[in-house]
């Protein structure tokens, strides 16, 4: 083993003596062993055949703003604060270095992690051969997310806390000529995203009733987005400069009346203790200007500025749940006025300063998140519909199954909505996410509610009025839409185990996967995602259900499925439910590679009761296996996760947790049936944090896993 002080290769590689034909290097090489033999430096040849060319003792600080560096698909931005698969604080790291060796041949490297400079290796990059090209030199790499652990692949690798904290990053490569030469790194992963900040467009009221107003941050309507801090860890400011949540303004001598204006602000996210002191100030937090539109008013009758009246009005669904980003505008002919998106009480407010038009028309419309609350379930109930089993509730509902705004539900309305529900399409083709309706509109026939009108007249505005609309979202007829909010609803957390066996493959190998199931449930539908970085998928068939290319989409190496039956198929124990064909494009395992999600379609499974259920799958081993341990949901993790597993037959199961140094740290038992069960675990139960082993016995059996728990 070398030492990257002792020898010098850019001296090398800019000597005017340097040739690179690999013959002349071995003469000189012969040269260079004579000399040094006959001075009593042999040692010195063994440590100038391999040698690092940029490795540096100095520790770097890199955040997704540096290349290489990029968030983890399964971020919290991306899956939403509340899903069960997100995860947070953590990106994926790509990193190249070179070396060069005297010897002819290939070099072999592999790439270490240990995490918080601790003394448990986490492998990054497997042993892997690389050829030297024709001045002697390698590009060495890794990606995070090409890594063969689990938890660092699906995850990522997660910040550095601050007060001097750091990743060691571990290259060891050695030559053909047996010598080995190995480069620390010292890394510190921090968190530069800048916060994803939602402004309400429509301006917020801040009221007077005293000629003055004490405005705070809590009472504005800010939507923030982060991957690492929470939405509720966030400080809002008037101030940069200190953390100031209120601010006391004159209400007549305010920046505008009765107007828009902006008005600034200050985000600051929860940051790192970089003084190691035990908290985390203002100046040790990463603060981002930002600003809200605002209008002053006065209704405490105590301040004249101005007289004013209103027009307003509340969004609500069929349930009455108030429907958030609804855009409501007012038109009349020769005036101009700005558009209101409505927050979370869905209301609406315009102010009119002494006069309004005779005749102003209202408009709400909303388009966005087309899948949301859209799922195979609202297939079946459209088809019980359509077949006259299970006629649809009321003319909302038939709105909602007009996804083609044909005026009329159709066969074509299944087609349209499985399309998106596939992920074939991001959106309906002919028409919006929503749909409003008058609330105090009668339908003439409520089984034909066609045509509606998502707009009212108002005329002659001379007093306050309200005009309340009821929303319906395009797709979702069983009412389970988010209106507040423009994630998907996670409505499941009972878990519905399918499993296929490992299986080995090759590259440019076919395989065949059996998804079968070990409970004994009465199927009516699911959707889901399957993806693999090593598989092509080509499609499915089944033998014991109907389905068909209809029933799934195919994107490389993703595929989506969505299938229901209108009738009850009872599954026995073992049952191939459907068998999926692909083509390997590189060499591996099911177990390593193989992955049902919620990646495009989310992840559900529905019975004859209408019950909700997630899929999990399990993968099994050739030989039999009475126990799966599933990762913990969600990984990494803050105050609570939950590790599933699945045992074949009843018996005791202990589970203990342990930290680096081999400590247990938390250890509970119990007996358990056979099937699938869940182990709740509360980070207030002990005290270790980081990275932490966990182990799962029974009988004989003991399986472990990896989890990384967050500071609070």
């Amino acid at each position: 083993m070398i030492t990257f002080n002792d020898y010098d290769p850019e001296m090398r590689l800019s000597s005017p003596h340097y040739n690179p034909n690999p013959m002349k290097n071995n003469y000189l090489t012969m040269v260079a062993c004579l000399i040094l033999l006959c001075t009593g430096l042999n040692s010195a040849i063994s440590q100038a055949h391999l040698a690092f060319l940029d490795c540096s003792s100095d520790s770097i600080s890199l955040c997704v703003a540096d290349e290489g560096v990029r968030l983890p698909v399964n971020n919290k931005i991306y899956l939403g604060e509340g899903h069960p698969d997100a995860t947070s604080c953590s990106v994926h790291l790509s990193q190249k270095t070179r070396v060069t060796s005297f010897c002819n041949g290939p070099l072999q490297y592999e790439v270490r992690l240990f995490l918080y400079d601790t003394s448990v290796p986490i492998i990054l990059k497997s042993l892997t051969s690389v050829e030297m090209d024709s001045l002697s030199v390698a590009d060495l790499s890794f990606d995070s997310e090409l890594s063969p652990d689990s938890l660092i692949r699906q995850n990522g690798i997660p910040y550095t806390t601050g007060c001097f904290r750091y990743h060691r990053i571990e290259w060891i490569v050695t030559d053909s000529c047996g010598e080995q030469a190995v480069c620390e790194k010292k890394m510190d992963l921090y968190d530069c995203f800048k916060p994803l900040y939602n402004p309400p467009h429509s301006p917020q009221t801040i009221t007077s009733w005293s000629g003055f107003v004490t405005m705070y941050t809590s009472d504005i309507p800010i939507e923030l987005q982060d991957d690492c801090t929470g939405s509720n860890d966030f400080l809002i400011s008037f101030n940069p400069e200190y953390y100031a949540p209120d601010s006391l303004v004159d209400f007549c001598d305010a920046p505008g009346w009765g107007i828009i204006f902006p008005f600034d602000f200050w985000i600051a996210d929860a940051g790192r203790d970089l003084n190691c002191n035990g908290s985390i100030e203002w100046n040790e937090r990463r603060v981002e200007k930002e600003h809200i539109n605002l209008i002053f008013i006065d209704n405490g009758g105590t301040i004249h500025c101005y007289d004013i009246f209103s027009l307003s009005g509340k969004i609500t669904t069929p349930t009455g749940e108030p429907i958030t980003n609804a855009y409501v505008t007012l038109s009349s002919p020769g005036h101009f006025f700005p558009t209101y998106i409505t927050v979370a009480d869905g209301y609406y407010n315009f102010q009119f300063q002494e006069y309004a038009p005779p005749d102003i028309t209202i408009h709400v419309e909303r388009n966005d998140n087309h899948k949301n609350g859209v799922s195979t379930l609202d297939l079946v109930k459209i088809q019980k519909h359509l077949l006259g089993i299970e006629a649809l509730a009321s003319p909302y509902d038939l709105i909602a199954a007009d996804a083609n705004n044909s005026q009329n539900v159709s066969a074509i309305d299944l087609i349209e909505i499985r399309k998106l529900i596939l992920g074939i399409n991001s959106e309906f083709p002919n028409n919006l996410s929503w749909r409003f309706v008058r609330e105090e509109f009668i339908f003439p026939d409520t089984t034909y509610p066609w045509p509606f009108y998502d707009e009212a007249v108002i005329h002659n505005l001379s007093e306050d009025r309200v005009q309340n609309f009821i929303g319906i979202k395009i797709g979702d007829v069983n009412n389970t839409a988010i209106s507040d909010a423009s994630s998907i609803q996670v409505r499941s957390q009972d878990h519905f185990p399918l499993s296929v066996n490992d299986q080995e493959y090759k590259a440019g190998q076919i395989v065949e996967i059996e998804f079968t199931t070990k409970d004994l449930k009465a199927l009516q539908g699911f959707q889901f995602t399957l993806s693999s970085p090593d598989l092509i998928f080509e499609g499915a068939s089944s033998e014991t259900i109907n389905i068909s290319e209809d029933n799934y989409a195919l994107f490389g190496d993703k595929m989506t499925f969505s299938w229901y039956q209108g009738e009850e198929e009872i599954l026995n124990k073992d049952d191939v439910i459907f068998t999926v064909k692909a083509k390997a494009n590189a060499s591996g395992t099911l177990a390593n590679s193989l992955l049902l999600n919620s990646e495009i379609t989310e992840a559900e499974v529905y019975t004859m009761e209408n019950e909700i259920y997630r899929p999990i799958l399990t993968i099994a081993k050739p030989e039999a296996e009475n126990t799966i341990l599933f990762s913990p949901q969600p990984n990494p993790w803050k105050e609570s996760t939950e590790i599933p597993f699945f045992i074949d037959r009843p018996g005791e199961i202990a589970f203990q947790i342990f930290d680096l140094h081999g400590r247990a740290i938390y250890s509970t038992s119990a007996n358990y049936q056979r099937g699938y069960h869940v182990i709740k675990i509360n980070s207030s139960a002990f005290e270790g944090r980081g990275l932490l082993l966990y182990t799962l016995t029974s009988g004989s059996v003991i399986t472990t896993g990896k989890m990384f728990v967050l500071d609070k």
